[in-house]
């Protein structure tokens, strides 16, 4: 997935639009940008399954629950 950077607002977030094409924007903090990279800019995004965490977060709850399974 492609995302144009649109603009940078106060309190670190960045606007992102879908690229290319029509969507909606979003915010995400700047930090998630590994680079510093100009408004109008295109770059890549991915989101990674990250199974241990997933995991780690399910016992916490059962946990939390009173449920040790």
């Amino acid at each position: 997935m492609h995302e144009q950077i649109d603009r940078f607002e106060d309190h670190g977030r960045a606007v992102l639009l879908p690229y290319p094409g029509d969507g909606r924007s979003f915010k995400v903090p700047h930090v998630m940008l590994k680079e510093a990279l100009p408004a109008k800019d295109v770059c890549e995004a991915r989101f990674e399954h990250d199974r241990g965490e997933t995991e780690r977060i399910v016992r916490e709850d059962r946990r939390s629950l009173g449920d040790e399974r």
